[in-house]
């Protein structure tokens, strides 16, 4: 089951996901200030799944 710090990080990886699909600034550093006020964890959790985003983003262009 998903918790609250869960859902924030899904959600803010969405609007980071869309804002670069829109070719829009993702504002990196707004989303991770979103999640510092989910903790740590969040903050860790979200360029994590960000950098798996951008690997797989790098390996679809070949």
């Amino acid at each position: 089951m998903l918790d609250e710090r869960d859902l924030a990080v899904a959600t803010l990886a969405g609007r980071y996901i869309e804002r670069r699909e829109h070719a829009s600034s993702p504002k990196v550093d707004d989303l991770f200030a979103a999640a510092a006020e989910f903790g740590d964890t969040a903050t860790d959790q979200l360029r994590t799944v960000l950098a798996c985003y951008e690997a797989m983003q790098d390996t679809d262009s070949y």
